[in-house]
């Protein structure tokens, strides 16, 4: 009988009611730091994709930009090569005077 009752777990009167009260205060606490960093998680993950919607507008604003300067110059492009195309033909008009 005297190993079915080393074999058996039980509370004993001998266990401090100081020693249950910390175990649950301490439970609880951990229970509470857990929840704490739950939300702090949360604000920092809302925070994060706040500031990815933001990159990407960001980042799209750009490239709208960059398609934008891309035309222009190509606009430019056609500009100064109708430009040199004018200027080789009167400069090829005014040669023959000059030889005179």
């Amino acid at each position: 009988m005297a190993d079915d009752d080393r074999e058996h777990w039980h509370l004993d009167r001998r266990v401090p009611v100081a020693i249950i009260g910390a175990l649950l205060l301490q439970s609880f606490s951990i229970g509470w730091w857990a929840a704490r960093m739950e939300s702090r998680l949360a604000v920092v993950e809302s925070g994060t994709a706040r500031a990815d919607a933001s990159a990407q507008q960001r980042f799209a604003a750009i490239e709208g930009r960059q398609l934008e300067a891309d035309k222009l110059g190509a606009r430019v492009d056609e500009r100064l090569r109708a430009l040199q195309d004018t200027l080789l033909r009167v400069e090829s008009a005014v040669a023959p005077a000059r030889g005179r």
